[in-house]
């Protein structure tokens, strides 16, 4: 699975490539943007611990449908 992940990254032209890692970059993100929303007292200290986890895990799910996405695509292309 490496291997078949390391040939495709290398036979994508160099804009597949700024693309695919900034679809990694920003599914990071909200992966960390919706931990520190859940997680972090002072992160919008005005919202309601309910709401607080409903928006973190809401942004959470987000980041885990854009990965689904991502790899979806990323193996599509190749088979």
């Amino acid at each position: 699975m490496e291997q078949q992940f390391d040939n495709n990254f290398k036979q994508k032209s160099p804009k597949e490539r700024f693309l695919l890692i900034l679809g990694v970059v920003f599914i990071l993100a909200y992966l960390v943007l919706g931990s520190m929303i859940m997680f972090m007292p002072n992160v919008l200290a005005n919202l309601s611990p309910t709401n607080k986890l409903i928006l973190g895990g809401s942004i959470i799910l987000y980041g885990l449908f854009r990965s689904y996405r991502l790899i979806k695509k990323d193996n599509s292309e190749y088979e």
